[in-house]
């Protein structure tokens, strides 16, 4: 335990770096998406133009429609072909001279509206507005119920008004509230024993602060305070709107990609899916429970691989009896192979750009969004400060938690809502596999090979454990922390003037140092060796970005080029 600092950080300070922060990573984020989202654009402005020709062939019988306005879609529609028939036969040359070719070859195609960047936003813009059209109304529907409505189907319940913990906690959520200048928000107690505590819903006027018995029972008054202030200045500080955007924006993608699934892979369950969220569209937007529902559906769609459809048809080729609807009518009626083949063509390339879409989510924008949403509880720490007016309070319930708390059984998904997450748990059972794996080593003595097994034996009960346990929503993002990590928030809060906790599971358990030079050549030689490896692994990595965004760019125009080729036709 050490004392806070005499010059001691102002509260308002740590609020304005925080919010800084969140600007700086918010406008990154949007950039990654934007560049990312290209090649899925270019996928939705076909149907975006399908739309769009269909109605103005209905216009058309009341209004003339100028023959300039057809030319121009067509001439959007043949730029792609264009550009590939200027390519011709690509010459084999290096990687740097091949760029060069194609971008002189495409320099020679006569673009719609002379201008090859105007032409580029035809193809792009329409699906881009249809893919922020379809989140902003996705993220209307779920506005009211909100992000972890989930949670009060753990047996959530009211406060005991006759109960003298729970009666205090009901007061000091007032308090609270009415230090933050923000409506009390609902409060429930969920009877599990893990302390910990979560705020939910989907802004000031529907939130509601969870907290369960285990926290009532384990922290004392100011530990209380602080963890339920750190949860009304995430609601005062506009984190669940937050939450809801950076949920949604997830399940858009989840939602477009079900659509792809629904025409180009054939897949029943696609359909039925859509029906369910089409129905909570029109009839059960007032309806938070059938928003739930329809939000915890596309969760559990994120990141899978749909079995029917194609899909199933290709795991039918290989078993003697088919299983799926559509391979079992192939089999009957092989003619209707032909008229299977050209969407197992589209259907290839939407899974090309399923793939590109992953790979980005789990590598760049997923963790660039956890990066927002770590800041975010920095700032919720320092807003809980202000609130109080004792950093001590919320640094002994951080560490109380650090020790004892963890995200509630069911509540995995919504991990990242919660005061402190998984990590807390994780470290200590890391904590506990390293000590059990030390003391074998030591029981093992000079028998290594009996040693080796029980090690193994260890890991893969280990292992067996990680496959089992619930997954949350940031293992869909790369798997970024979702909660700085708790040491760091200590810090922070001793900055503030909070004495410096550190409970068992914080307590680095280093070496003593050792004195002369054998520590700066170890370290000297350790750069030399890694500082080469990273810059290499960093190359790397933007050239492996770099084919992964251009396959995602070819597939899309390749099915942009077969759909729109299908629409001139129309465009008469």
């Amino acid at each position: 335990m050490i004392p806070g600092p005499v010059d001691r950080l102002s509260f308002f300070a740590e609020q304005h770096r925080r919010r800084r922060q969140t600007w700086r990573h918010t406008a990154l984020c949007a950039v990654a998406a934007a560049v990312v989202g290209m090649p899925m654009a270019m996928f939705i402005s076909p149907i975006a133009y399908l739309v769009l020709v269909l109605g103005l062939r209905q216009v058309q019988k009341f209004v003339a429609i100028p023959a300039s306005t057809w030319q121009a879609l067509r001439d959007i529609a043949g730029v792609i072909p264009a550009m590939a028939d200027s390519l011709g036969d690509v010459p084999d040359m290096g990687l740097f001279d091949t760029i060069r070719y194609v971008a002189r070859a495409f320099g020679t195609v006569s673009y719609p509206f002379d201008s090859w960047w105007l032409t580029l936003a035809a193809l792009v813009l329409p699906g881009m507005a249809t893919t922020t059209l379809v989140w902003l109304g996705y993220r209307a529907l779920l506005r009211r119920a909100g992000v972890g409505g989930m949670l009060l189907k753990l047996g959530a319940r009211a406060p005991h008004s006759d109960d003298l913990e729970e009666r205090q906690l009901v007061n000091l959520v007032e308090e609270m509230a009415i230090a933050g200048g923000l409506p009390a928000p609902q409060v429930r107690v969920l009877d599990s024993r893990i302390p910990n505590a979560v705020a939910i819903g989907s802004g000031p006027d529907r939130a509601v602060v969870i907290v369960t018995r285990g926290l009532l029972d384990e922290l004392d008054r100011d530990e209380t305070q602080g963890i339920i202030a750190h949860a009304v200045a995430s609601i005062g500080n506009g984190d669940l709107p937050i939450a809801l955007s950076i949920t949604t924006v997830f399940q858009t993608v989840e939602l477009i990609f079900t659509g792809f699934d629904a025409l180009l892979n054939l897949s029943g369950s696609a359909w039925r899916d859509l029906f369910l969220v089409a129905r909570c569209a029109l009839f059960g937007g007032r309806n938070a429970r059938a928003s739930e529902a329809v939000s915890h559906l596309l969760d559990r769609r994120i990141g899978e691989f749909r079995d029917d459809g194609i899909q199933g048809v290709l795991a039918d080729a290989g078993r003697d009896r088919p299983q799926t609807f559509l391979g079992k009518l192939f089999k009957r009626l092989p003619m209707f192979q032909v008229v299977f083949f050209p969407f197992l063509i589209f259907y290839v390339l939407s899974l090309l750009l399923r793939m590109q879409v992953w790979l980005v989510r789990f590598t760049v924008v997923g963790p660039l969004m956890m990066r927002v949403w770590r800041t975010r509880r920095h700032l919720a720490d320092a807003t809980a400060v202000q609130l109080t007016r004792h950093p001590d309070g919320l640094a002994r319930g951080l560490a109380h938690l650090a020790a004892e708390g963890g995200v509630v059984p069911g509540g995995q998904w919504f991990s990242h809502l919660f005061v402190v997450g998984p990590e807390a748990a994780q470290m200590r059972k890391d904590t506990a596999l390293q000590q059990r794996l030390r003391s074998t080593g030591q029981e093992a003595g000079d028998r290594p090979m009996a040693a080796a097994a029980q090690v193994s034996r260890i890991l893969l009960e280990h292992a067996a454990e990680e496959r089992t346990r619930e997954k949350a929503f940031t293992e869909e993002l790369g798997g970024a922390r979702s909660h700085p990590p708790i040491s760091a928030r200590l810090d922070r809060l001793a900055a503030q003037g909070a004495t410096r906790y550190r409970p068992d599971p914080l307590q680095e358990a280093r070496p003593p140092a050792r004195a002369g030079l054998r520590p700066v050549v170890s370290t000297t030689l350790g750069m030399l060796i890694i500082t080469p490896l990273v810059a290499i692994a960093g190359v790397l990595s933007v050239f492996a970005f770099s084919a992964i965004f251009m396959f995602g760019v070819l597939s899309a125009m390749m099915f942009t080029a077969a759909t729109m080729a299908l629409l001139v036709p129309l465009m008469r």
